[in-house]
C-alpha cells in the first residue's frame, strides 16, 4: 500500500514491510468510466473482469435496449454481442468516427455501415453527460432509451502507488528503455508503465516489458526494450478488419487497393519511403505479412504482398524526398466486371 524509497521498503496492506534491492510495479489498470452513477439511474456496467462480464449476461438476460459507450474494439465487440441476444443497442462514441486510432476514415466509414447493417444504431461525435431512470442523457441534448449502460471506453493506468512515492507519472509512469523509472532501483511495465509517450494496454506488451524488466534489474543490460507492432482484429459474420502501425500520422503517403465488388479496401501508410502501418478491410489475408511489414518498416517496394493485387502488374515506385511517383492503373482480377482500383495518393 506503500512504497518507502529512502528506506527500500514496501509496506503491505497487513502493516507488515518488505526489504527490496530493485522492485518492479506491475500494477495493471482500470477500465476508464466517463460517466457518473446515478443511483436513481440505469445500472451502469463494465468490462475488465469474469465477475464484469457475468453481471453484464444477467443483465442482458433480462433487458431490451442497451446502451454501450465506446466505439472502440472492445465496445463493438460486446455490442455485437448484445445484438446477437436479441437486444437493441446503441453505440455511443465521443470522437466524431468508431475506431479512430485503428482506421482512417474509410475503414471507420465501411465498418459503421457493416454494424448498422446487423441493427446497431450508431452515435459518434456525442457522450453521455447523465444516466436517467429510463436511459441517458446525451452531450447534444438528446436522449437515449436504455435499460442498462456499459462503459467500454479504453483503460487507465493504475498510477497512484507510483505518484505517492514521488516517482515521475504522466499517463502511466514514465519509464525508459530498460523499464526504469525516475527511482533507478525501480521499474513498471505493463499496462501501469509509459514508455515513449504510450502506454500498453495488451497482453503481448504487457509480456515484453516484463520480460525487458526482469533482465535488467538481474543485471542484464544488454537487451533494451524496442516497442513491436501490435495488430487489432475485428472479426464477425460480414466483417473482417485489421489493423496495425501507424493509420492516422498526418505526414503519411498511401498506397490504396479498392475492390468494390467484393467489398475490400486495403491501404497501406508509408512515410519517408518506409512502411508505417496497414489497414485491412474485408480481405484479411495477408494480415501476417502486414505485422511484419510494419512491424520492420520495411521499405515500401514490400507493401505489394500486403495489397490484394499483389500480382505482376504492380506499379513501380519511385522516391524523391518524401514523395512517390507510382504508374497508375486499373486491373480486372476473375471477371471484367468485378472492377478493382489501385490508387496512390499524398495525404
Amino acid at each position: 500500500v506503500q512504497i518507502h524509497r529512502q528506506d527500500r521498503q514496501v509496506q503491505l496492506s497487513d502493516g507488515s514491510s518488505l526489504p527490496y534491492d530493485k522492485l518492479l510495479l506491475a500494477l495493471g489498470s482500470r477500465a476508464f468510466v466517463p460517466v457518473e452513477p446515478n443511483p436513481a439511474g440505469i445500472p451502469l456496467y463494465v468490462l475488465r473482469s469474469h465477475a464484469d462480464s457475468q453481471q453484464v449476461i444477467q443483465a442482458a438476460g433480462r433487458a431490451h435496449k442497451a446502451i454501450v459507450v465506446g466505439g472502440g474494439i472492445l465496445g463493438i465487440e460486446a455490442a455485437l454481442a448484445l445484438r446477437e441476444r436479441g437486444i437493441q443497442v446503441t453505440v455511443v462514441e465521443f470522437a466524431p468516427r468508431l475506431m479512430v486510432n485503428q482506421a482512417d476514415e474509410a475503414g471507420s466509414a465501411l465498418l459503421q455501415e457493416a454494424l448498422e447493417k446487423k441493427g446497431l444504431a450508431i452515435r459518434c461525435g456525442v457522450g453521455v453527460q447523465q444516466v436517467e431512470a429510463h436511459g441517458a442523457l446525451l452531450t447534444d441534448g438528446s436522449r437515449l432509451d436504455g435499460d442498462f449502460l456499459l462503459c467500454a471506453a479504453g483503460v487507465r493506468s493504475e498510477t497512484a502507488l507510483a505518484q505517492d512515492c514521488g516517482l515521475a507519472v504522466e499517463r502511466g509512469i514514465l519509464v525508459d528503455e530498460q523499464m526504469r523509472t525516475s527511482d533507478p532501483c525501480i521499474f513498471a511495465a505493463g499496462d501501469c508503465a509509459q514508455f515513449q509517450g504510450k502506454t500498453g494496454g495488451l497482453w503481448s506488451t504487457a509480456t515484453a516489458q516484463g520480460q525487458t524488466a526482469g533482465m535488467h534489474m538481474a543485471g542484464d543490460d544488454s537487451a533494451p526494450y524496442v516497442p513491436q507492432a501490435v495488430g487489432t482484429v475485428l472479426e464477425g459474420t460480414g466483417i473482417s478488419l485489421f489493423s496495425c502501425g501507424a493509420v492516422n500520422a498526418p505526414s503519411s503517403q498511401t498506397l490504396t487497393y479498392e475492390d468494390r465488388f467484393s467489398g475490400v479496401y486495403q491501404r497501406v501508410f508509408l512515410q519517408d519511403g518506409h512502411v508505417i502501418g496497414a489497414l485491412l478491410w474485408g480481405d484479411t489475408s495477408s494480415m501476417g505479412s502486414a505485422l511484419d511489414v510494419v512491424g520492420r518498416k520495411a521499405p515500401a517496394r514490400e507493401a505489394a504482398g500486403i495489397l490484394g493485387c499483389h500480382q505482376p502488374i504492380l506499379p513501380i515506385l519511385f522516391f524523391k524526398g518524401q514523395r512517390f511517383l507510382a504508374l497508375s492503373f486499373v486491373a480486372c482480377s476473375g471477371f471484367l466486371h468485378h472492377f478493382i482500383a489501385f490508387r496512390c495518393s499524398i495525404c
